[in-house]
């Protein structure tokens, strides 16, 4: 038998759901009404912006759900679509209902860190985990009766190795467990273990120069320790850790967090690159399902034939993996010198297919902030604003497209996973969750100096269009639903990415 949801989990999404009917009673009668979007223009002209379309979906409680599309210009317009989806929707259904927000965080992604928790307090730790030594060392130089006693020391002194420790293998997408009761009576099966033990086994990574721990102690008057905790110190024990997961498997790779020295991976046989693991998903037997609305499967991990895709070079300060939205194509973004280049792997029979590059000289020396995939199309963004724009073929060819800067657009948008683009061969244009929250609305402050005191805004969005010559629009779009959001209430929300179009 599987490990099943909490019984507790149900029932609160059940009080929520009957909350949420009550709300809706007194709205439905209003739903043959058109969402009303409240434009703030804070650069360049609406006429820029003529013909972007931007897609809409909200939801409240998983039942009501709205679809908005608005056209913007100089005469701006918008038509909504309500729809009550409650009729056979189960509590399951609406638990695991479809969202693509955050996909970029939980859907298929991977989780490691060198340490098996990033902060340790009061826990027992455990050898292999890279703090017991430390800790008794530290305790030992500590005075009875002290409180608080604290000292900064160093991996290398105690360890040669850093040791993985997994939290998520990625290969189920987020709400499914990854542990399971083998059917076969060989005890539970727990695919990120198995990824943990490959990693340990595979990669001999040497601990860095700078990884550190900050180690407090404080101790009774008898000399009993009473209370310790355990903070890295800096990024050198969190890998930057990258993974697309597809039907066949999880392909992955891992670099020093920004601003670290490069992972040495001179002591590993199969060297720094790309990974493929394979991944055998095997569907849970009808009697043992817990929903029929819910695909339910058992991963297996085929450690026998994780293979290296794709090289990096040794030197290379970061590395990310992304996919196209078809899933046929896998980005590699790397970071080398002073250039930010594009592979462009096919999924499919894992070849190189092409390279470009994306930034170039001394702009090159920022941190990748964000990447975002369109169809035929990937957006880069570095922290300093710079983008590049390239367009990829349906032979895998990139060449790049249109370059410029989000200087602008990053203090608005509040999640980069919230972010959708579109472009025309001249026009790019993004939107994205609106950055700014809503908890009382004065609506002539708000018109008058386009400025919200606000905490709950969870439905409205910014919109920015560049032309050849920069940035030519933009705009936050006030959704009238966030003005009878309340901090605490359940309220609505978008439950897609504001998709941008040109029509």
């Amino acid at each position: 038998m599987r490990f099943r949801l909490s019984a507790l989990l149900l029932a609160a999404a059940l009080v929520l759901s009957c909350a949420g009917l009550v709300w809706a009673s007194g709205s439905v009668g209003g739903r043959s009404d058109d969402v009303v979007l409240m434009e703030t223009l804070l650069a360049g002209d609406s006429t820029a912006a003529q013909g972007v379309t931007v897609d809409l979906t909200t939801m409240m409680d998983g039942q009501l759900r709205w679809q908005t599309r608005y056209t913007t210009g100089p005469a701006p317009t918008a038509h909504t679509d309500f729809t009550y989806i409650w009729k056979g929707k189960s509590t399951l259904e609406t638990i695991f209902v479809k969202n693509d927000i955050s996909t970029d965080d939980y859907i298929g992604r991977m989780w490691m860190d060198f340490l098996g928790f990033q902060n340790f307090r009061n826990q027992d730790p455990q050898e292999e985990g890279g703090l017991r030594q430390p800790l008794e060392d530290v305790a030992s130089r500590c005075p009875a009766g002290a409180q608080d006693y604290r000292e900064t020391v160093y991996l290398k002194d105690y360890y040669e190795e850093l040791r993985f420790y997994v939290s998520r293998s990625g290969a189920l997408p987020a709400g499914f467990s990854e542990s399971y009761f083998d059917p076969d009576g060989k005890g539970i099966l727990d695919t990120a273990t198995a990824l943990q033990e490959l990693l340990q086994e595979t990669f001999h990574l040497p601990v860095p120069e700078d990884a550190a721990l900050e180690v407090t102690v404080s101790k009774s008057e008898d000399g009993a320790i009473t209370d310790w905790e355990g903070v890295p110190v800096g990024n050198a024990l969190t890998p930057e850790v990258s993974s697309v997961t597809t039907e066949e498997g999880v392909f992955f790779t891992f670099s020093a967090a920004y601003g670290e020295e490069p992972l040495d991976f001179s002591r590993s046989e199969m060297g720094r690159g790309v990974y493929f693991l394979p991944v055998e998903r095997i569907p849970i037997p009808e009697d043992q399902k817990f929903s029929d609305e819910v695909e339910e499967v058992t991963p297996v991990l085929h450690t026998e034939n994780f293979t290296l895709v794709a090289p990096i070079a040794q030197e290379a300060e970061q590395a990310r993996l992304w996919a196209s939205p078809d899933g046929q194509w896998l980005y590699l973004v790397v970071r080398e010198g002073k250039a930010w280049t594009l592979t462009v792997l096919s999924a499919d029979n894992r070849d190189m297919v092409s390279q470009c590059t994306l930034f170039s000289g001394e702009a090159a020396q920022q941190e990748l902030e964000a990447l975002w995939a369109e169809e035929g199309y990937l957006l880069c963004a570095l922290s300093d604003g710079s983008f590049a724009l390239v367009s990829v073929g349906e032979d895998g060819q990139a060449q790049a497209a249109f370059s410029d800067t989000l200087a602008p657009v990053w203090e608005k948008v509040s999640r980069w996973d919230t972010v959708s683009f579109a472009f025309d061969g001249q026009r790019l244009a993004l939107a994205g969750k609106s950055g700014f929250s809503v908890d009382t609305v004065d609506m002539d402050e708000y018109f008058s100096t386009g400025m919200l005191s606000s905490s709950v805004i969870l439905c409205s969005f910014d919109l920015a269009v560049y032309d050849r010559e920069g940035l030519a629009y933009l705009a936050t779009l006030l959704h009238n639903q966030d003005l009878g959001n309340t901090l605490g209430s359940s309220g609505c929300d978008l439950t897609e990415r504001p998709r941008v179009s040109f029509s």
